[in-house]
């Protein structure tokens, strides 16, 4: 996408992965509930008035200096991000290293979080109803009152891991909650 006119263009729920889009017009275009894991060249490009808003991005080099996250409304998703109570329903954050995060009364219904490194999170009232969390390190984990109804936890590493009932798993798992 290098030095294309993507102004005004509607890119709401979009997964933005890999993209390059050095001396692109981005302007007044529409990013709100969008997924940037992988998106370089914009401090050659113009993001004048874009709406950011509940968009999630995984790398702070990839967001230009002069935009302020908080006041977009861009939420990073990544070490340490508190992320209480937001809305992550259906998110794919597979295949990520999130360790410390808080996703205490968190929705992340539907999300796919397989393969990810969540160890020390915590997920105190988070709703994680039909979440894929295969292979993720689960070490350290707080789930108290969290539901984990038809959530996937095959293979999930569970070491001092707090269920939502209070009790402490410490061993791998085949079976689902």
């Amino acid at each position: 996408m290098i030095d294309c006119n993507l102004n005004n263009a509607n890119f709401s729920h979009t997964t933005f992965d890999g993209i390059y889009i050095l001396g692109s017009n981005l302007s007044n275009a529409d990013l709100s509930h969008a997924q940037i894991k992988a998106i370089s060249g914009w401090s050659e490009a113009n993001y004048s008035n874009v709406n950011f808003q509940n968009a999630w991005y995984l790398d702070p080099q990839d967001i230009p200096s002069d935009i302020d996250p908080d006041e977009a409304g861009l939420m990073f998703i990544g070490d340490g991000s508190d992320l209480s109570g937001k809305d992550l329903s259906n998110v794919d954050l597979s295949e990520q290293e999130i360790n410390s995060a808080n996703f205490s009364n968190a929705n992340l219904s539907g999300a796919n979080l397989s393969d990810t490194d969540l160890s020390d999170t915590d997920f105190t009232n988070a709703n994680l109803e039909n979440a894929e969390l295969s292979y993720s390190n689960l070490t350290n984990a707080n789930f108290t009152n969290a539901n984990l109804n038809n959530a996937n936890l095959n293979n999930v590493i569970f070491d001092n891991t707090i269920m939502p009932d209070g009790n402490i798993r410490n061993f791998g798992s085949d079976e689902k909650e």
